[in-house]
């Protein structure tokens, strides 16, 4: 079969493109650009496309005028509109820190979107669709410079046949079978010099290392092009999975699953651990920690890449280390939060027993022990700590306090307007807002106005499930321990204005 015929036998295959679609050509003057000019303008005729060709003149060259000319002749001679954008690559590559390759392509790439934009406000129609001439020796040269980069399988598939408006009709063809057709029909092409030169990495992996790896086993670019291939649907089919396994996680964001039955309770604030993503305080998505544990090792990193990149609305800052540390603060226990790119806040909630769902003023003991009682238990239950500091046993249903810094029975309400919390720091203690608190702790919106907390003064000792006031910690100077205890037997609010008895 003529190379023609396999390049428009693969375009039918994919629909890449359909009878009616506009395409824009980029051509350098490269063969391989010339060569998809040519076919492009046969199959156009066949199929009723409407072509345009564009030429982009980085000004990094002397010969690049002559490129530019001999391109503008052939779109002439066959009949096909040029447009021709000169950019500066050298200037711009200064300016952003990058190489001249990389600040070739953003810009070229860039220029073809411009293009293609005033082609679509010139005239209604389908949208404009970019052909650019990358063949197998290309994909089979991306995907191993990605390899050695560092990626992953999306990296890996290298460039698809289509990609958003970019199609690649000649992926599949190799540049011997280009140089080929070119001569069957007599055409000549533009060399560009800088090709030879291995100052550049493309032009390093294509003349060196690719011919090495061809010694070493013949067929070694068609074989990572196969790679790309296979890589690619094992691409797509994961993301197919990685989009269901996510709408699972989400309890709350766009999208969610519809939430009933169990799901509805956890929306309200049930026993469930949760990662939220925020925004200026604002809940972008909200994930159920035990139904993402439950996804695949692999599935949980890029449903929370998924998560990332929608609340970021781009992918163009995250890495691998956000995931990693997505999922390092997703498998330890309590709560926690991160500091992520596009102004981002992750925050972990931790298992919230039932019975804060709400905490009420009956599910409180509250005792004062008395100096003999103090002493005995801290001589059990104490221990030194970090600097001389005392630890008390951890208990998520228990908490102490010193009672001599408070010398008044705290008050068990509902939260109000100016509510703060001790924080302890390296600096020291700092106040903090209770409502930020609870932002911080992941507490559900609906759960913070009902949870009944004590509270000395606006000062609020205790957050269950998340911290105490740090100022009021037991030390080993403290004569009375005020001790308060959550029982799971009350979970049903009622309004009891009974704070508990003591033993003082």
């Amino acid at each position: 079969m003529s190379l023609y015929g396999r390049v428009t036998e693969q375009m039918q295959a994919h629909g890449i493109v359909q009878s009616g679609d506009r395409i824009l050509a980029a051509v350098s003057g490269g063969a391989d650009s010339v060569c998809l000019l040519y076919l492009l303008a046969q199959y156009g005729r066949e199929k009723g496309l409407y072509l345009r060709a564009a030429h982009i003149h980085h000004g990094l060259r002397e010969s690049a005028d002559r490129d530019c000319a001999f391109t503008a002749d052939l779109c002439r001679q066959l009949g096909i509109p040029c447009a021709v954008r000169r950019v500066d690559a050298g200037g711009y590559a200064a300016e952003n820190g990058l190489g001249t390759e990389e600040a070739a392509r953003i810009l070229r790439y860039r220029a073809l979107e411009e293009i293609c934009l005033e082609w679509e406000e010139e005239s209604p129609g389908p949208r404009v669709l970019i052909a650019a001439a990358h063949h197998r020796e290309d994909q089979a040269e991306t995907v191993l410079y990605r390899l050695c980069r560092g990626t992953g399988i999306a990296g890996a598939a290298g460039m698809r046949l289509r990609n958003g408006r970019i199609i690649r009709p000649l992926l599949h063809c190799t540049r011997q079978e280009i140089e080929e057709e070119l001569h069957r029909r007599g055409s000549s092409w533009c060399t560009d010099e800088t090709n030879e030169d291995t100052c550049y990495a493309r032009n390093r992996i294509r003349h060196e290392i690719m011919p090495a790896l061809e010694a070493v086993h013949g067929g070694a670019g068609l074989h990572l092009a196969q790679f790309a291939a296979e890589a690619a649907q094992t691409e797509d089919y994961l993301a197919a999975q990685t989009a269901e396994a996510l709408r699972r996680c989400l309890l709350s964001g766009d999208q969610a699953a519809p939430a009933g039955g169990q799901e509805a309770e956890e929306l309200r604030g049930g026993p469930e651990e949760t990662l939220t993503l925020r925004r200026d305080g604002q809940p972008l998505a909200v994930l159920s920690v035990l139904r993402l544990r439950g996804e695949h090792p692999l599935i949980r990193g890029r449903v929370l890449y998924a998560a990332l990149a929608d609340a970021c609305g781009s992918r163009k800052d995250l890495t691998a280390a956000h995931v990693d540390a997505l999922l390092a603060l997703t498998e330890r226990g309590g709560t926690g939060s991160l500091d992520l790119p596009c102004g981002l806040r992750a925050v972990k909630t931790g298992k919230w027993p039932a019975y804060l769902s709400p905490v009420t003023r009956e599910a409180y003991d509250v005792r004062v022990m008395t100096p003999e009682t103090s002493r005995a238990f801290l001589a059990a239950e104490g221990t030194e700590g970090p600097g001389g500091s005392l630890r008390l046993p951890e208990n998520q249903y228990t908490k102490w306090f010193d009672y001599d810094k408070i010398s008044s029975l705290p008050a068990l309400r509902t939260r109000q307007p100016g509510d703060r919390i001790g924080i302890g720091s390296p600096e020291g203690i700092r106040s903090k807002s209770l409502r930020r608190c609870m932002i911080d702790a992941g507490i559900p919106a609906p759960l913070r106005d009902r949870l009944v907390l004590p509270a000395v003064d606006g000062e609020i000792l205790w957050i269950p499930g998340y911290r105490i006031h740090e100022a009021y910690k037991v030390t080993g100077a403290t004569e009375r321990i005020l001790e308060l205890r959550l029982r799971a037997d009350s979970a049903d609010p009622r309004d009891s204005g009974e704070n508990g008895e003591t033993d003082e």
